[in-house]
C-alpha cells in the first residue's frame, strides 16, 4: 500500500482547524469511529486530499492524540512530544449508489 509521512504541525493544524487555507493539504472527513464515555475521547478516522495532486489519504487519530502532542501556537511547529501518527495510507474514492425501498 502507497504511504506517505505528512508534518505533524500540518496534520495538527488541519485536525484543529487552525488556519487551513494555508495547507498543502484539505481535510475532507473526519468520523467518530470509536468513543469512550467514560473518559469523553474518541478515535477518529480522517480523510485528506493533496490539493497539487488531487490524492486522497486515510489517517486516524485518538482526541488523547491531539491532546498529548505538544504544538507551539507561538512559531506553528510541533516539539516535544507528538502523539499524532504522521504516516497515511493512500487511498482511491469510489462513487457507490445505494437504492433504497420506500412505502408510496
Amino acid at each position: 500500500m502507497n504511504k506517505i509521512q505528512i508534518k505533524p504541525e500540518v496534520l495538527y493544524r488541519l485536525l484543529t482547524n487552525q488556519n487551513p487555507n494555508n495547507e498543502e493539504y484539505k481535510l475532507m472527513e473526519d468520523n467518530i469511529i470509536d468513543s469512550d464515555y467514560e473518559d469523553g475521547g474518541a478515535s477518529h478516522e480522517y480523510i485528506l486530499k493533496n490539493k497539487s495532486t488531487g490524492q486522497y489519504y486515510k489517517g486516524y487519530y485518538t482526541d488523547w492524540d491531539i491532546e498529548n502532542t505538544d504544538y507551539d501556537y507561538d512559531d506553528g511547529t510541533c516539539t516535544g512530544r507528538i502523539d499524532l501518527a504522521t504516516n497515511l495510507d493512500l487511498v482511491i474514492p469510489k462513487t457507490i449508489t445505494t437504492i433504497i425501498y420506500v412505502n408510496p
